[in-house]
């Protein structure tokens, strides 16, 4: 039981600490503050040739560790420098991969790529970079002329992303 001689001390406390959390400031912004939107850095012609090449190497080690891999697997292979749209369209739906029982692996073991289902080497001559106006997106064009398939343009669509650059797309065109 709370004894009456307390009370004005309960009172006093209990004042004090409602004056004091009322006019202290909060550490958070208010919920309706503008955010600052993250400046986007354009990629110029060897930026994006880098990340190009770094991602057709991550491309070729795709089942480096195991022969098999299921949807998700294949997604965190790619997810550092290409979009899900990509893998969906070009990896798993290009014709180079077949699903059993849940896991994928090569259609054509030792067989040549699908045409339109990956980037040759870049080489900076044979390289053109457009940026968009909004800076969210780049197109870049690799020309190829000789070797095992026909003379064409690899259109490659590079993204601006939460994660940064990610390929997006891949046209060849003939």
């Amino acid at each position: 039981m709370v004894k009456i001689s307390n009370w004005p001390g309960m009172l006093l406390l209990i004042a004090a600490l409602m004056i004091t959390g009322c006019s202290s400031k909060t550490d958070s912004e208010p919920v309706n503050a503008p955010t600052e939107s993250k400046e986007i850095k354009p990629l110029n012609k060897a930026e994006a040739i880098t990340l190009i090449s770094e991602a057709i190497e991550m491309s070729n080690r795709l089942f480096a560790k195991k022969p098999m891999l299921t949807t998700e697997e294949i997604y965190e292979h790619y997810d550092p420098l290409f979009t899900r749209d990509y893998v969906d369209q070009i990896e798993l739906n290009g014709g180079n991969l077949k699903e059993t029982d849940g896991t994928w692996a090569y259609a054509y073991e030792g067989g040549e790529l699908l045409e339109g289902t990956f980037i040759n080497s870049l080489i900076e001559d044979s390289v053109s970079i457009e940026n968009e106006k909004d800076g969210k997106k780049i197109t870049v064009t690799n020309e190829v002329g000789d070797g095992l398939y026909a003379p064409h343009k690899e259109i490659i669509t590079l993204v601006y992303t939460d994660a940064g650059w990610k390929i997006d797309d891949l046209v060849w065109e003939k």
